[in-house]
Formats: C-alpha cells, sequence, structure tokens
C-alpha cells in the first residue's frame, strides 16, 4: 500500500481556516443578491387607518428600490401575536418581514407570558420606520374638556365610566391602569378584538376614554367623531397645537410612544438586514416620506438595526415597569 503524504501542520491549519470561512463567504454573497424573489410584508392587525396609509406609502417606495413586489399582507389577531407568529416560523431569508407597531412584540409579552413566539430570539430587528405619542381622546358628547374636568367627573361617576383597548396586554389598557393609579378614579376596563370595535364603542358612547395614537386619531379628530384631551408626550402635537401635554394638565408619568417598525424572522443574515436597512432609511430621509409622515401626524426615526435593538430594549423595560407598578396580571 502506497504511503499518503500528510499535509504539514501548518497547511493543515490554513486549510481547515479556509474550509470553516466558506459557510461565511456563501452567505455574504447570497446577500448580496437579495431580494431573488417578491417580498411578503405582514401588518399583524386590520386593514385602515393612518398608521397603515404610512406603511403603504414606505412599501411603495421600498419595492422600487429593491426591484421586487413586496406585498403588504394584514393578518390581525390576538393583539398582533397571529401575524407575528407567521413571520417568526418563516425562512430566515429576509423575503418575509413583519412591520408592526409594539404590541405583539414589547407590550403584550409583559402581560401574556405563554405566547407561541419569543419576543426577542424569533425576530431580528431591521430598522424603526415613525413614531408618534400616544394620546387620551372621548366622545364629543362628553362634557369633560381638560384632565381635571374629565377626573372629577370620573370621580362623580365612580364605577360607571369605562375606557377602552383593543385587547387584553396592549398599551391602551396599560396606560388606562395607569392613569387609574395616577389620578385615584374608579373607571373599568372594556376591551375589545381590536382597535376598529373599541374605537366604534367611543364614537357610539358606549365608553367614555381611550388611549389612542396621535397619527390614527386624527382623522377622526379632524372629523369631529374624538375629542383630544391630552398627549402623553414632552411636547405637544406640531398637527395639535392646542392640546396640552399630560404634563401641562398634571399627570407627568403619563408618557409614552406609538412607533412601527420592520423586522425579519431571527437568524437573518446581518447583511440582509443592513441592506434593508440602508433602503429603509434612504426612503425616510425623503422630503416626500417625511412630509408624508407629518400630515400623518407622525415623524420618521431613523438608526441602525443596533439603534433600534436599544430603543426595543429601553422599550420593553419601560413598559414592564408599567405593569409592574400598576399591578396588571394576565386574565
Amino acid at each position: 500500500m502506497a504511503n499518503l503524504k500528510l499535509p504539514h501542520r501548518r497547511q493543515f491549519l490554513h486549510l481547515a481556516a479556509g474550509a470553516a470561512a466558506l459557510p461565511a463567504v456563501s452567505v455574504r454573497a447570497w446577500a448580496q443578491t437579495y431580494p431573488s424573489r417578491p417580498i411578503t410584508m405582514i401588518f399583524p392587525f386590520a386593514p385602515g387607518g393612518n398608521t397603515e396609509v404610512g406603511i403603504r406609502f414606505l412599501v411603495e417606495r421600498l419595492s422600487s428600490s429593491l426591484g421586487h413586489p413586496i406585498v403588504l399582507e394584514n393578518h390581525e389577531g390576538r393583539g398582533g401575536s397571529v401575524g407575528a407568529k407567521i413571520v417568526s416560523s418563516a425562512a430566515a431569508d429576509g423575503h418575509t418581514l413583519l412591520v408592526t407597531t409594539p404590541g405583539p412584540l414589547v407590550v403584550v409579552p409583559t402581560v401574556v407570558h405563554n405566547l407561541d413566539y419569543d419576543p426577542v430570539r424569533s425576530f431580528t430587528p431591521v430598522a424603526t420606520v415613525m413614531t408618534t405619542p400616544h394620546m387620551l381622546v372621548v366622545p364629543p358628547t362628553l362634557a369633560a374638556n381638560t384632565m381635571q374636568e374629565l377626573v372629577a367627573q370620573a370621580k362623580i361617576d365612580a364605577g360607571r365610566l369605562k375606557y377602552v383597548s383593543p385587547g387584553r396586554g396592549t398599551a391602551p389598557q396599560l396606560l388606562g391602569e395607569m392613569f387609574k393609579r395616577a389620578s385615584g378614579v374608579d373607571i373599568v376596563h372594556d376591551p375589545y378584538p381590536g382597535p376598529a370595535p373599541a374605537l366604534a364603542a367611543i364614537f357610539s358612547g358606549r365608553a367614555q376614554i381611550y388611549f389612542y395614537n396621535v397619527a390614527s386619531a386624527l382623522p377622526s379628530i379632524r372629523a369631529g367623531k374624538l375629542k383630544p384631551i391630552a398627549v402623553l408626550a414632552a411636547a405637544r402635537s406640531p398637527q395639535l397645537p392646542d392640546v396640552p401635554t399630560m404634563i401641562e394638565s398634571g399627570f407627568p408619568k403619563l408618557r409614552a410612544t406609538f412607533w412601527t417598525g420592520i423586522f425579519a424572522p431571527g437568524g437573518t443574515p446581518v447583511n440582509i438586514a443592513s441592506a434593508l436597512n440602508t433602503a429603509i432609511n434612504d426612503i425616510l430621509k425623503s422630503a416626500d416620506m417625511q412630509a408624508n409622515l407629518a400630515n400623518l401626524g407622525a415623524e420618521a426615526k431613523i438608526g441602525s438595526p443596533q439603534d433600534f435593538n436599544a430603543f426595543l430594549s429601553a422599550e420593553r423595560q419601560q413598559w414592564a415597569e408599567i405593569v409592574l407598578s400598576a399591578g396588571i396580571k394576565a386574565e
């Protein structure tokens, strides 16, 4: 039998290092061809509203930038967790994305602990899109016009005023409980299966208080269907300059931001997330996108995937503290 000539140790190490590098090289080469087919972007809520208007404006331009169609699908249910689950189970190749507000990945997990996905590990943060402050709105028929008047009425009608939410564990419920603790009022939580029926309850007068976001509330405010009481931000909204902040109204701890961001499934290659982030940020920097968002009562939030990840960590801590301080538990 012929003797086999084995490589020297140095040659062997070079060969091993080269073999180990092959997967990384192939991933980089693959990422450079992204996208290779149409992209599905899932919005885990019902159609309609200013938030979706802003998203569709972005999607149209992002599709043109990437050179492939992007199909925006609505998969509502369980505070956004139905749509989030679909994306968490998708291939980590950047062709299925989640565009969502804080609910399914930040707010709901602070209360509901048996979700069928991990809100952190199952997703790769890609980019923030826009932010808009929360606000407190009431029906135009309600006599109260200020926070002081609303608190006074709630104390007179103890246990009879209702505040609505689009589901248990959502931001409006958490903020409603914070309001109860901050003001000492006795108001009743009235949950609905989504924002549309919750809003309908306010329109009809069946409920009296809703913590909504400025971008989504603007059309109804302009149409006279909602009365704004206060904005949960450090400064007044440019679209509603006559509406005071909660700080001005005597409730400085009632502050919260409503945001929209884009995620890929967990394990998505860094190059793909970075390529998407760059394309999205270029659109967000454009004058027409910023004007569109301003008209909706929102503003662009530009940053890297790392910035988004740090922002998410702070958001999770903030909402967890709200749950703890308000004593909210899963029902």
